[in-house]
């Protein structure tokens, strides 16, 4: 598979400009130049004490199917049944779903996150030091390319985060694509636009440097 086709955009068009904090000049610099982009990693973000940059639900999803019958016939009620975690066969008839609920969580990933706005706030909260990226895709498909060629990647998505409940039940649909869903609270003031990779393998992934000139095009820092 060619590597466009392993990349997915679920972005908002106005954003043109993103930024990335740091706590320290020298890390800011590595970025800026493309030497070193560190990427984190969704376990890593689930585990941080501190709940301005940690997320133990980060890339969660729960869906409720409260009541509804139905049966083999109705795709509707098979594909709700399905995603609350009950497999109907083609001689189901007349079944009743009552409080069924399926959760799942996205294996872990790479993720590079960053903010539409420059604030003081999140600057106090992740650094003073900051680094403006530019034309999105580019630096998102530079950055995928060291990335497949170093880990091999099965994925690579990137786009704006959605602030709203990550449960969902009935009838209504997904909140959006898993891993860029976040809880309003205390959230939503960061203004995430995230960057993300699925590895071939996620098993004991943990932070990844990569050394991509070509990005630093895109970069620029700014404090």
């Amino acid at each position: 598979m060619k590597l466009q086709e392993k990349l997915s955009f679920f972005i908002d068009d106005n954003v043109k400009t993103v930024y990335r904090y740091f706590k320290e000049a020298k890390h800011a610099d590595a970025f800026a130049n493309g030497s070193c982009i560190r990427l984190s990693t969704l376990e890593i973000c689930r585990k941080y004490e501190d709940k301005e940059q940690g997320d133990s639900g980060e890339a969660f999803e729960k869906y409720t199917l409260e009541n509804e019958k139905g049966g083999n016939a109705s795709k509707g009620f098979v594909a709700r049944a399905d995603r609350a975690g009950v497999g109907i066969s083609q001689y189901c008839h007349n079944m009743t779903v009552v409080n069924c609920s399926h959760t799942i969580m996205l294996e872990d990933a790479h993720v590079l996150c960053t903010t539409t706005k420059l604030s003081e706030e999140t600057a106090n909260n992740f650094g003073p030091y900051c680094v403006k990226i530019t034309d999105l895709k580019s630096f998102f498909y530079v950055i995928s390319q060291e990335y497949e060629n170093s880990i091999g990647l099965n994925k690579g998505i990137l786009g704006t985060i959605t602030y709203t409940d990550r449960e969902f039940k009935n009838k209504e649909t997904p909140p959006g694509p898993m891993g860029f869903v976040k809880p309003v609270e205390p959230y939503a003031k960061q203004n995430e636009y995230r960057f993300l990779w699925r590895p071939k393998s996620a098993k004991n992934i943990t932070f990844k440097d990569i050394n991509c000139p070509a990005a630093k095009e895109f970069c620029e820092r700014i404090t």
